[in-house]
């Protein structure tokens, strides 16, 4: 089944193993709106896991709690998330733009093409390339949204 709108956004990624990660994504689908976390294994996903995210999807109100942060992310920014809310992330602006962003991935229940700024502890700034993906045991209810990061220069796999 071709999803024109899985199609054209493929076309709008920049990064290789982003769209590898959709490529993966899309397959797994098998005629679904949305794949289940279990219908991925680590392995299929070395090849980005350093550069990895989960997100655990909570209900009323509506969260998003770091499950697994690639080891690629938390060198980049100097802290292990894994376990902590993202709207409680040190970090205002990236609160500011991630919260609302994972919010349309979980209304849609689409794939989300986002490209930020990180400012680094030194003060220097990567634009980069970030694809959320959401994730659904039911087909109808985003529970995890898994979102690749790639830097500049980033470092692949773990």
């Amino acid at each position: 089944m071709i999803d024109p709108d899985v199609t054209a956004l493929a076309e709008q990624v920049a990064s290789p193993l982003l769209q590898r990660l959709l490529q993966e994504w899309d397959a797994r689908r098998r005629g679904r709106r949305m794949p289940a976390r279990a219908d991925f294994q680590p392995e299929a996903l070395r090849f980005i896991l350093g550069s990895l995210i989960l997100f655990d999807v909570l209900a009323e109100p509506l969260r998003f709690r770091y499950r697994l942060v690639g080891t690629n992310l938390s060198w980049r920014r100097g802290v292990d998330l894994t376990g902590s809310l993202l709207d409680e992330h040190p970090d205002q602006r990236l609160r500011e733009e991630a919260v609302p962003v994972c919010r349309i991935v979980v209304d849609t229940r689409r794939p989300y093409l986002f490209r930020p700024c990180f400012i680094g502890t030194s003060g220097t700034s990567f634009n980069y390339e970030a694809l959320l993906l959401p994730l659904s045991s039911d087909d109808a209810v985003v529970e995890m949204i898994m979102a690749g990061q790639i830097f500049p220069e980033a470092r692949t796999g773990d």
